[in-house]
């Protein structure tokens, strides 16, 4: 009886788990919905030009950039217990950030700076988030990554709804105080899946030692790596179209005669989709290889930037965006479980950092340029190089995943 007992306490503390995760997942993306995705809502309301938004974001990335390396090395240095210490200290200094957006009287080079530091936070918080997943299951408990990352992008669906049509009615005030708030409860996520993990003795030194024997650092890493780091310069190229709707979509919808609260639908009507294909990864994983997911699903995000360009009204961006599920939705998971398959443990964060880096390097690439081709040349131009940019990063993608489907596993 004992024994039994014993057992539905932990299934029911691995539930937890689980929730707790999918809490986290939810509350990062809608960080990321609140401050990214209308950040070029609430930078134009303070007479900051798209060109100075391009800027700021690809400043923001670049020191993301950097940042991924220092916090990969730690976390696979200091395994689960250190890496929840970090995203607890992460959450609370993006919380205290984000609440100096509120003053409105702030110079443009502190609001710049502001947002420059959380994108650069969140940047780097990105692949510990996701690696956590694999950190957190263990033979006691099984955290399930596609699950989670659907409640975030259910989660990111929601609040761009809300905070679109919010914005519209009571001003752009409405972005930092929603990003604060859910800053504040990024940091509980944390704190309350590290209380968990202790009661399931997920924190011991074993586990920690574990993680960081044998670890390498960045160079060695990419240099035992490299097909996967020519795949990684695919991705690049690939994700440069997702930048520019990420940071630019505003633009693109107002040019054919939307609003803020059109930016809300479609960036909400976009993660919704995304929800069934990660809610039902696992399953999705028994019928096709990661393979195959990833060529599908780059020719996806070539389409979906194809229709972009091409749309003279709402109705063919929406369109456009139903291929979200076969494009960004699969790509994610089948990469984050594909990197943990051919990578040494040790290395784990470290794989995931270099995908975080290279989708966070398309982000500088596609915030520079296309501030500077709206301004310059139009948004059809912008589209243009974003459908062309994309085409090559599938078909690196295609080509390396084709001649070596192993790519990685003899140096795992």
């Amino acid at each position: 009886y004992l024994d039994i007992l014993r057992v539905n306490t932990m299934t029911n503390k691995t539930k937890l788990l689980n929730f707790e995760y999918s809490s986290l997942q939810g509350t990062y993306w809608m960080y990321y919905g609140a401050i990214y995705s209308f950040a070029s809502a609430f930078l134009l309301s303070r007479n900051i030009t798209n060109s100075q938004i391009g800027l700021i974001l690809a400043v923001g990335n670049i020191l993301g950039v950097l940042s991924i390396t220092f916090f990969s090395n730690l976390a696979d240095k200091t395994g689960l217990k250190g890496s929840l210490n970090i995203g607890i200290l992460i959450a609370l200094a993006t919380a205290m950030l984000t609440a100096l957006l509120l003053f409105s009287t702030l110079p443009i080079i502190f609001i710049a700076v502001i947002f420059i530091a959380v994108i650069a936070i969140q940047t780097a918080l990105q692949p510990l988030i996701s690696a956590l997943s694999f950190k957190l299951s263990s033979a006691s408990a099984h955290v399930s990554f596609g699950f989670a990352r659907s409640m975030g992008s259910l989660s990111y669906s929601i609040l761009c709804v809300l905070l679109g049509r919010l914005v519209d009615r009571t001003g752009t005030i409405s972005i930092p105080i929603c990003g604060m708030s859910i800053a504040v409860l990024m940091m509980f996520s944390f704190l309350s899946i590290s209380k968990t993990s202790s009661v399931l003795k997920l924190l011991d030194s074993s586990v920690q030692e574990k993680s960081a024997e044998g670890a390498t650092n960045l160079p060695i890493f990419i240099k035992t790596n490299k097909a996967f780091f020519i795949m990684c310069i695919g991705i690049v190229a690939l994700f440069f179209s997702n930048g520019i709707l990420n940071s630019f979509l505003l633009q693109i919808v107002k040019n054919i005669g939307g609003t803020n609260k059109d930016l809300g639908y479609i960036f909400a009507f976009m993660a919704f989709l995304e929800v069934p294909t990660l809610l039902f990864f696992d399953k999705i994983n028994k019928l096709f290889k990661y393979e195959s997911m990833l060529k599908l699903s780059a020719i996806c995000f070539t389409l979906k930037i194809a229709l972009c360009t091409v749309a003279k009204g709402l109705p063919l961006l929406y369109l456009a965006h139903f291929l979200q599920p076969v494009a960004f939705a699969l790509f994610l998971p089948a990469m984050v479980h594909y990197i943990d398959k051919i990578m040494k443990k040790s290395d784990a964060v470290k794989g995931q950092g270099l995908f975080t880096l290279a989708v966070t390097v398309s982000s500088v690439i596609a915030s520079m340029l296309g501030g500077f081709l709206i301004d310059n040349f139009g948004i059809l131009t912008m589209n243009i190089c974003a459908t062309v940019s994309s085409f090559i990063g599938a078909v690196v993608i295609i080509l390396i995943v084709s001649l070596n489907k192993s790519v990685g596993k003899s140096n795992s």
